[in-house]
């Protein structure tokens, strides 16, 4: 037994000399298979994808700082947004995805112009080599002329708007069931017969938004030319004090001129005053939109599967209107273009940008509120309640000053 098993040992080690004879090649090479081919495959995909995307972004951001191709860039950042919902629900086209576009369209705004005016800002204020405080006060002040502008407060009310309605939007979806998307009548679309939808719905919510870019674009020119006339300061008192110019400018006198002397220098003081009669008027519609949305899912949620009777709404905002949800929608977007038409200059684009957004939403919440008015009479007609709501508060869209008051 043992000579056997020697023998038997011998002829195991013969083939693996043979097996590594004949594969030498590979023996000393990392092996290759299929594997490891596709993973290099999928790491050279992922890398050309992000290279792709990152391309895309600086181009969005740069057509959004100057030229002719800011509506497009807005656009492509709403289809982003809207065209991945929309194939996943239909109905979300124009509810969520309406909210998040627009919401998305604010934020790539003001994180494109704040990057701008922290590279202007900082190219020109002093180095911050000196003190903790001193730093922290440039700092401060860069943040505060950032903030000082109608323009910024325009942008920020895009992203409040948004979020605001999308997330309001989605719980409603989600714990209120006759606003599930699947109860929805509509005939549902084919995914590829969507994307045209998602275009068209996107082109309208860029244009809508496009007077809070032309007000971006404004404030950063008005913050080039506080820079340039701080520096020219700045540097006629170093000139003065050493002979010699200099380059860098003090960040508190830069304050001063962009804050207190002449705080936008491309605006007279009426088209100032009109654009921030335009950002006020912009919060109060979102304000208000969002008290109504509020007030009616309250009662809807509480009064779940009662779809005969009139349960209300009825009063607080209610009380305006027949449907103030629109109106403070409306209010909105005319605040959003009051606020940016000072900064839109001699740019035909953007007033006929402006224009076209305005014309659509306006058709948009009149089409929306007659469909609601017609839904409302096919259902509550008769009732004792909604007859005298509805006497009561006579205005469907618009406030009416007078109102009948009557006894239940």
């Amino acid at each position: 037994p043992r000579g056997k098993y020697q023998q038997h040992q011998q002829k195991r080690q013969q083939k693996s000399l043979v097996s590594m004879t004949m594969n030498r090649n590979n023996f000393f090479m990392p092996k290759t298979n299929n594997s490891n081919g596709n993973s290099n495959l999928k790491q050279n995909f992922y890398v050309a994808l992000s290279s792709l995307l990152f391309g895309l972004f600086a181009l969005v951001s740069s057509s959004l700082l100057e030229g002719p191709y800011g509506v497009l860039a807005l656009w492509g950042i709403a289809s982003s947004v809207v065209i991945p919902l929309t194939m996943y629900r239909q109905a979300y086209c124009v509810s969520i995805g309406y909210g998040f576009s627009v919401m998305s369209m604010g934020l790539m705004l003001l994180r494109t112009f704040w990057k701008n005016h922290h590279a202007l800002i900082s190219s020109v204020l002093a180095a911050s080599s000196g003190r903790r405080r001193r730093r922290a006060a440039e700092a401060l002040v860069e943040v505060v002329s950032f903030c000082s502008s109608s323009a910024f407060w325009l942008t920020l009310a895009l992203v409040f708007y948004g979020f605001r309605l999308g997330s309001f939007l989605w719980m409603r979806s989600v714990t209120v069931e006759s606003f599930h998307p699947n109860k929805s009548s509509r005939r549902r679309i084919p995914y590829l017969n969507r994307i045209p939808l998602c275009l068209s719905v996107s082109l309208l919510y860029a244009i809508m938004s496009s007077p809070a870019m032309y007000g971006m674009r404004g404030s950063a020119a008005a913050t080039r030319e506080a820079v340039a006339v701080t520096v020219a300061m700045g540097s006629s008192g170093a000139v003065a004090a050493s002979g010699s110019a200099t380059t860098t400018c003090n960040p508190f006198l830069f304050f001063w001129v962009k804050l207190i002397s002449a705080p936008h220098y491309h605006l007279q003081w009426f088209q100032d005053i009109i654009s921030w009669v335009g950002v006020g008027i912009a919060w109060t519609g979102a304000g208000l939109e969002a008290l109504a949305d509020a007030q009616k899912y309250v009662v809807k949620f509480i009064h779940e599967g009662n779809d005969y009777d009139f349960v209300g709404p009825t009063g607080w905002t209610y009380r305006l209107c027949r449907h103030p949800n629109y109106l403070g929608e409306l209010l909105f977007w005319f605040g959003i273009s009051l606020g940016g038409a000072p900064f839109f200059g001699s740019s035909i684009l953007a007033w006929v940008s402006s224009a076209l957004g305005l014309y659509g939403i306006v058709g948009i919440m009149t089409t929306a509120t007659n469909v609601a008015e017609k839904r409302q009479e096919e259902k509550y007609a008769g009732q004792l309640r909604y007859e005298g709501w509805k006497v009561e508060v006579p205005g469907a869209l618009l406030p009416r000053l007078l109102r009948k008051k009557i006894i239940l």
